[in-house]
């Protein structure tokens, strides 16, 4: 059951969106399900651990998160949940710090197939070759990529 949000609390999402340089129109439809954002229709965001995170389909559309990129072979595990190993990953953004929202990329296509939270800041992740470098919390084929891909349609 969607509730509309009033300008009050389209506000106050709006402040915690600042750290993503994002924000909601005010002239467009908002609405609150469970504990995802819909915008014009549109599954936007959910509600982790207090934050409110990008929804892959929105990422897709607009990269408004850090990046990390991860080699091919790695792709079947991240899109299937799997947390991001260190030696996967072939790039990722200078300005990384711990627990940062970040979009997990592919190397071929350079698109999210995943948002995580790092566990390291770059200069960190510079420096290790192997252990978990970030925690996956939302991928393509996930229960919110699938409801997202219902309510989008």
């Amino acid at each position: 059951m969607h509730r509309q949000l009033n300008k009050k609390e389209i506000k106050d999402i709006n402040d915690q969106l600042q750290l993503l340089l994002y924000q909601f129109d005010k002239n467009q439809n908002i609405a609150q399900e469970d504990n995802v954002l819909i915008a014009d229709g549109v599954p936007s965001f959910f509600q982790k651990d207090g934050r409110w995170v990008p929804l892959l389909r929105l990422l897709l559309k607009t990269q408004i998160l850090k990046t990390i990129t991860i080699d091919m072979p790695a792709v079947p595990y991240i899109a299937n949940g799997a947390d991001v190993m260190r030696p996967g990953i072939v790039a990722f953004d200078s300005l990384l710090k711990k627990d940062d929202l970040v979009a997990v990329l592919d190397q071929n296509h350079k698109r999210p197939i995943a948002v995580g939270i790092a566990l390291f800041s770059a200069e960190e992740l510079a420096s290790i070759a192997s252990g978990k470098a970030v925690k996956n919390i939302h991928y393509i084929g996930d229960k919110l990529w699938k409801a997202s891909e219902v309510t989008a349609e």
